[in-house]
């Protein structure tokens, strides 16, 4: 990795830390020179302007924390058998849930929810609909192959990811306080439960 590219890499996961704790007006390009070990003039040599910042962390994270990225061929050759499908990709899930830049980009949503930065719509729910069109997408899918009884790929979405972000929310909230394990028994069991009223 280049020198100007690990230390954008630096500049942006500072960010994401600062703005996760204080929020983005809450942060100065200051505060992130002074984190970084930089002068202010150099974070404008590597980016325009704070929005700038922002606006690459949410293109970096935005998308990704849904967990379309995760689904490879082996989860996908799963999925003929739907309970280990969503146990391994619940599992995979929270494990990238549990990454700290992960931790500080949900805290930065939920820091910023509602609000509207340089275009930018910040907001829990539309992490939410991301993650419901993959698993709308997968349940259509089963359905389809009839791997599971007909029903709405939406319903079944929507009951199945809300307590997935609530045990995200329980146990993958505070970096300092991370408990992957309880997560994924929780997970685990939420699946046992579920799969029992999707199965044909």
């Amino acid at each position: 990795m280049k020198k100007g590219e690990k230390t954008k890499n630096l500049i942006l996961a500072q960010s994401l830390q600062l703005f996760s704790k204080n929020g983005f007006s809450g942060t100065s390009v200051r505060d992130l020179s002074s984190s970084v070990g930089l002068r202010e003039s150099a974070i404008y040599n590597h980016f325009s302007s704070k929005k700038a910042i922002l606006a690459e962390i949410f293109e970096k994270f935005g998308q990704s924390t849904a967990g379309l990225n995760l689904l490879d061929d082996e989860l996908i050759n799963m999925l003929n058998k739907p309970q280990k499908f969503m146990q391994t990709f619940s599992e995979k899930l929270l494990r990238k849930w549990g990454d700290i830049e992960e931790i500080h980009f949900f805290n930065l949503v939920l820091k910023e929810n509602g609000t509207e930065i340089n275009g930018i719509k910040i907001s829990v729910n539309s992490l939410l609909e991301d993650a419901q069109k993959v698993w709308v997408m997968i349940f259509t899918e089963m359905t389809n192959h009839k791997f599971i009884k007909k029903g709405s790929p939406e319903i079944f979405a929507n009951e199945f990811i809300a307590p997935l972000f609530f045990i995200r929310m329980k146990f993958l909230l505070d970096e300092d306080n991370i408990d992957l394990k309880s997560a994924i028994k929780q997970a685990n069991e939420h699946t046992e439960f579920f799969w029992e009223s999707i199965k044909r």
